[in-house]
């Protein structure tokens, strides 16, 4: 594989012929997920969206790992990027943890997905990221430890570190229930599976797992020892000596509000726990001090009386999930709307909310095949789609933007498709710019 950076050209070369691929034309460069495979994956706008980016193979995952880290570098350069994330900046994440950033042009409309240039930030590992109009940017691991990132003059990308620690195992633990041996069945691809063999049966899987060590470093530091479920900043701007309004969900249950966030403390003071009769999975803070969560029985809930005399509220209000049996678990409100996803991956709207009733009246579905939705400052949505029909086939993981949201379809027309295929989370929080319909 070579490199003519002075051209601006990344070029192949295999036994029978060559790829060359402008610099200028890479979106992202991202490590394959797969840990007996060292692959390098290259998107350009051409190839997202027929779903079949540029894949090379490498013999180990030290050469893997320098050349998404070179890649990287050296695109950064050529389009003349920031290496510090500015605001506002769409975040994303990997399935490996991996923070990818790409930088938006504010005051303009948003650039279509399949444009989005992602930069490689290196130095963390994260389940989940948030970010808000005030450039401030908190992860949280998979241990569930919460992160504030750090602002440095320059950035380096830092390379992670995978270590194989035990063997394959069989996941004994899969949803869904499995028989003895952790084999679940169905009657043929891709119905659901069930942990338990019947006569009309003729197709069969089983997961298995294995423990790996990971060694990364980066510009976060670590708030405390309280582990999280989730987290959420305020999506209205404030000024620089302001404080932010930031609430979060403990791996107990309990709602929390931090205390003393701003532009200059990034990290807050202390954590206040706001009382509930339910325990919670996920939280969102909208526009005009509204707070909306999810209980653990998949009910939503809104805070009531929440201002800048009172930050913590006075009292939850219930509000039934979609349908029975249909239980929610992660939300997202913006400046005037709110979008929630249930437990079969549904996405779904609140409808009527208006500033006398801000519980809405009812749910609306929207799409099937959501994984995770980010509902943005000016009410721009976002998402993780499971599954995503190209050319190529259907491939899943994908950033998406739902298209057509106006007065009159509060709900939109449609996705436009993204990057895809090892992506698990995004947000665009901190986005403050028009919504592109």
């Amino acid at each position: 594989m070579g490199d003519n950076s002075s051209k601006g050209l990344l070029t192949c070369h295999y036994q029978k012929d060559q790829v060359s691929v402008q610099l200028n034309h890479i979106t992202a460069a991202v490590c394959l997920p797969d840990w007996n495979k060292n692959i390098l994956v290259i998107h350009t706008a051409k190839k997202t969206t027929k779903g079949a980016p540029y894949k090379f193979s490498f013999t180990s995952n030290d050469a893997l790992q320098d050349w998404v880290a070179t890649l990287n570098s050296t695109c950064r350069n050529v389009n003349k990027l920031s290496w510090v994330p500015e605001r506002p900046s769409v975040w994303s994440l990997t399935v490996n943890g991996e923070v990818y950033v790409h930088k938006a042009i504010p005051n303009i409309e948003i650039e279509p997905p399949v444009n989005m240039r992602w930069s490689l930030l290196g130095g963390g590992h994260l389940r989940m990221v948030e970010t808000c109009p005030a450039g401030i940017v908190w992860g949280l691991g998979y241990n569930c430890l919460a992160w504030a990132r750090t602002v440095k003059a320059m950035e380096v990308v830092h390379i992670m570190v995978f270590l194989e620690v035990s063997d394959w195992c069989i996941d004994y633990k899969t949803p869904g229930g499995v028989d003895k041996e952790g084999w679940q069945y169905a009657t043929d691809f891709p119905r659901s599976y069930h942990g338990y063999k019947r006569f009309t049966d003729y197709v069969r899987r089983r997961r298995w797992y294995r423990k790996c060590k990971l060694t990364t470093t980066g510009p976060w530091k670590q708030l405390g020892n309280t582990p999280l479920l989730d987290v959420s900043f305020q999506v209205d701007p404030i000024s620089e000596n302001e404080t932010l309004s930031v609430w979060a969900v403990a791996v107990n249950g309990d709602v929390l509000s931090r205390v003393g966030v701003t532009e200059n403390s990034p990290r807050g003071v202390n954590w206040i726990h706001v009382p509930s009769e339910k325990s919670f999975c996920s939280i969102s803070v909208g526009g005009g001090n509204t707070v909306w969560g999810i209980a653990e029985d998949g009910s939503a809930q809104l805070r009531h009386g929440v201002s800048a005399s009172i930050p913590t509220g006075q009292y939850w209000c219930h509000i039934e999930p979609p349908q029975v049996g249909c239980p929610l678990r992660q939300i997202s409100a913006g400046k005037t709307r709110v979008f929630a996803v249930d437990e079969s991956n549904r996405l779904w709207s609140r409808q009527e909310i208006v500033p006398i009733f801000k519980e809405g009246t009812h749910w609306k579905l929207v799409s099937e095949d959501v994984k995770q939705v980010s509902v943005g400052p000016t009410d721009q949505v976002w998402c993780i789609k499971n599954n995503f029909i190209t050319s190529s086939g259907v491939i899943s993981g994908v950033v998406c933007h739902r298209t057509g949201i106006s007065e009159e379809n509060d709900c939109g027309a449609g996705w436009d498709q993204g990057i895809g295929g090892c992506w698990t989370h995004v947000t665009v929080r901190g986005c403050h710019f028009p919504e592109n319909n």
